[in-house]
């Protein structure tokens, strides 16, 4: 359907048209959700390009775009490439809207997350800080932008070795995606499991292998990226290990060695 009409919207209304943008955009980003990235960057590059010189730099179809193109990157797992897209987008997001606009403040938390997947930890944390210490006055209780930051502060947190601080964030994120999130959504699975990487930084084992476990399952039977189901079994194995090392006589080695199988099967 998005091919049909797309064909139409270049035959009827031309190759510059917002409308056709538009449909270059649905098709890209479907192909995205669909873990496509091949198919998607030659259409949200064509459209990119016509809408910078169209519409300009600042338009919001423009910065979408932008954006579009960058998550073409992250889908194909190259963080440190999808990077600079997303924070020429907060550039103009806070150009165009200002810093406290609840766009502006979502891409914020996006480069956090790109941040923490790259493991550089204290970039991570100055950035999502700033994004919550606003983002609290501008989204309710719950909302997802809001849960997001309170994930990925608390995982650069984790990162650099702060799980104690990074606990009570973690805790609030989970709790709000409970509260407002289909039930075995995967977006839940993963605070879960954020926050069990947590406990298990505070040697609170037992509790941390209830939310590792838990979290590692529900990615899994939520369809979640998989990268996001990798780095779920890598805090399963450093959990093991961490316990194991620090209690012998726990008997982990056994499961320590089971996970460390499945981690190299994946």
């Amino acid at each position: 359907m998005y091919r049909e009409a797309l064909g139409t919207m270049r035959t009827v209304l031309g190759l510059e048209h917002p409308s056709t943008l538009t449909g270059l955009r649905g098709l890209g980003e479907l192909y995205l959700s669909l873990g496509r990235p091949d198919e998607a960057e030659p259409l949200l590059s064509e459209a990119l390009a016509t809408a910078e010189r169209t519409l300009g730099t600042d338009h919001s179809l423009t910065i979408t775009l932008l954006a579009d193109v960058g998550w073409v990157h992250r889908v194909r797992g190259d963080f440190a490439a999808a990077e600079p897209y997303y924070r020429e987008v907060l550039s103009r997001r806070r150009r165009a809207l200002g810093p406290e606009h609840p766009h502006t403040l979502r891409v914020m938390w996006q480069v956090s997350r790109l941040q923490v997947d790259q493991g550089k930890y204290a970039e991570a944390e100055e950035i999502a800080r700033d994004a919550l210490s606003v983002g609290r006055d501008v989204f309710p209780s719950g909302n997802e932008n809001l849960c997001s930051t309170l994930l990925y502060l608390g995982l650069a947190l984790v990162g650099q070795g702060k799980s104690i601080e990074a606990e009570p964030h973690l805790r609030e994120c989970l709790e709000a995606r409970v509260g407002t999130l289909p039930e075995g959504s995967w977006e839940t699975a993963h605070a879960r499991s954020a926050l069990g990487e947590a406990l298990g930084g505070q040697s609170r084992f037992s509790e941390a292998e209830e939310h590792l476990l838990e979290g590692l399952d529900e990615l899994r039977a939520g369809g979640a990226p998989p990268i996001r189901i990798r780095q779920a079994l890598d805090r399963v194995v450093a959990l093991y290990e961490s316990w194991d090392a620090s209690d012998p006589g726990a008997g982990k080695a056994s499961t320590l060695a089971h996970w460390r199988a499945e981690a190299e099967r994946l």
